[in-house]
């Protein structure tokens, strides 16, 4: 009885740490047009991570907000919880052809990117100290 009990505690934890975790989170068509017309009306800012990454990517502003406008939803990859901002990942491509992946905190008075990378170019960014990338 003791081990029954046992078990189902880890199932109920399991289940809660699976439920708490966004990477199995879908949109709707509409709901991915309320994100996006959230994320476009609100502020653009930059984390210093951020900051440092486009930098170093060379991604502008401009692709950053193109990705808003015609970008598609990755669901695929992992997208960190940020509460009480939650997180979007697009990926398209540019006006000049790279194909980009941002993430986008929708807070409550800023749209705020807090990463973003070229999915076809391998940079060597010193962001966060010598040699990480």
């Amino acid at each position: 009885m003791i081990y029954l009990s046992g078990v189902f505690m880890g199932l109920i934890i399991v289940f809660t740490i699976k439920t708490l975790r966004n990477d199995d989170i879908k949109l709707t068509t509409e709901e991915q047009k309320e994100v996006l017309k959230v994320l476009q009306a609100n502020p653009l800012t930059y984390s210093k991570n951020a900051e440092c990454r486009v930098d170093c990517r060379n991604i502008s502003e401009k692709d950053v907000k193109q990705l808003l406008q015609n970008g598609n939803f990755n669901f695929n990859e992992k997208s960190p919880v940020a509460e009480p901002c939650p997180s979007y990942i697009l990926e398209g491509k540019t006006a000049d052809g790279k194909l980009i992946r941002v993430t986008y905190l929708s807070c409550d008075n800023e749209t705020r990117v807090s990463s973003a990378i070229d999915l076809n170019k391998n940079y060597k960014c010193d962001c966060w100290g010598k040699g990480k990338t």
